[in-house]
């Protein structure tokens, strides 16, 4: 399946996501800051991106590190997961493509359907998402 980087400042949720994806049969791998992830990603070569909207206060961190991560490696699929009202993610989607938003609490069923399915798009060769 695929190479998933969940990257969540919430132990919890980290902990749950790389549970729930690698019962799923994903290889997933968890960090709990955006500059954690920055480090690891060349080295464990996500397939997908999952990550949280907001981190130390800052409601753009999250959309920040889609933006790094996808400039070195464009076409990646990003996931959000937010609390965040519909005009505070609209306002920081700008300029980002191949996304989906996921609010909190998670639908933990419709998110690893989502996951499965863009992995076997990714798998096929399919760009859309």
């Amino acid at each position: 399946m695929s190479r998933i980087l969940v990257v969540d400042d919430d132990v919890d949720n980290c902990t749950l996501l790389q549970l729930a994806l690698t019962d799923n049969g994903h290889v997933a791998h968890a960090v709990a800051s955006p500059k954690e992830a920055i480090a690891g990603a060349p080295a464990f070569n996500p397939d997908i991106l999952v990550t949280d909207c907001c981190f130390d206060q800052r409601q753009d961190a999250g959309f920040q590190l889609a933006r790094d991560l996808t400039q070195r490696q464009p076409g990646l699929p990003v996931i959000f997961l937010t609390g965040l009202p519909d005009y505070e993610v609209e306002k920081h989607m700008h300029g980002l493509a191949n996304t989906r938003v996921f609010e909190k609490p998670l639908d933990l069923d419709a998110f690893l359907t989502y996951v499965r399915d863009l992995s076997g798009r990714a798998r096929t060769g399919s760009s859309s998402a």
